[in-house]
């Protein structure tokens, strides 16, 4: 995310999801709410971007001499 406008348009798309799948669920036991899903797979590519992004900025960091690591 690079912006508050960012974060209210995931907002906004994940309510607009979750009430036009308010009445469907998984097919596992437990029945769980369809939009789970998809929030969950939104959280992990968050958590990958940000790995990756860190990476940038260490080889930058290593790139011109502001690396402690080596």
């Amino acid at each position: 995310m690079s912006s508050l406008s960012d974060l209210a348009v995931l907002v906004e798309t994940t309510q607009f999801a979750a009430v036009a799948h308010r009445n469907q669920r998984r097919k596992d036991e437990a029945a769980t709410p369809y939009i789970n899903h998809p929030v969950g797979e939104s959280n992990f590519t968050n958590h990958i971007v940000t790995v990756i992004s860190l990476s940038i900025v260490f080889q930058y960091l290593c790139d011109n001499d502001l690396c402690i690591f080596t």
